[in-house]
């Protein structure tokens, strides 16, 4: 099945109507509607599953907008792309764990000039959020657009 020419010419304009009806709306129905969304969800966070769904918006759409446009050629030639690697594997481990090198200093830092200790600040810190957030950027980001 081939898309119609215009699809073809406004693809990119198709995934960025999307995509910003997509966040932007679920963003304008939590402002509309914050009491039912809070009750029901719970308060915006990382974990809330309407943040969830509202940032995953861009990868959602643009593989649903390659679908449309370009048919499953197009699809796995954006799935390739979003898999190769680009540079060796060391400066991907070196991004991941710098992160948390920087993330361990500042809470030693912050617990240096402040009454705490550093093993009291490292013990409120969520592992959990920054390695997800890390390998989501990983995995997630095309780099440059090649």
């Amino acid at each position: 099945m081939s898309a119609h020419p215009a699809m073809k010419r406004d693809g990119l304009w198709l995934f960025l109507l999307l995509t910003f009806g997509w966040t932007w709306g679920i963003g304008a129905v939590y402002a509309i509607f914050p009491d039912a969304l809070v009750s029901v969800f719970g308060p915006p966070s990382g974990s809330n599953p309407v943040f969830l769904v509202a940032v995953s918006a861009p990868t959602v759409i643009s593989l649903l907008v390659a679908g449309l446009v370009s048919g499953r050629t197009g699809l796995s030639d954006l799935i390739a792309r979003l898999v190769h690697w680009r540079v060796a594997w060391a400066w991907y481990a070196l991004a991941t764990l710098g992160v948390v090198a920087l993330a361990l200093g500042a809470r030693a830092l912050s617990a240096a000039v402040s009454d705490s200790t550093f093993l009291t600040a490292v013990g409120t810190w969520h592992w959990s959020g920054l390695i997800g957030a890390a390998l989501a950027t990983w995995v997630t980001d095309p780099g440059p657009m090649c």
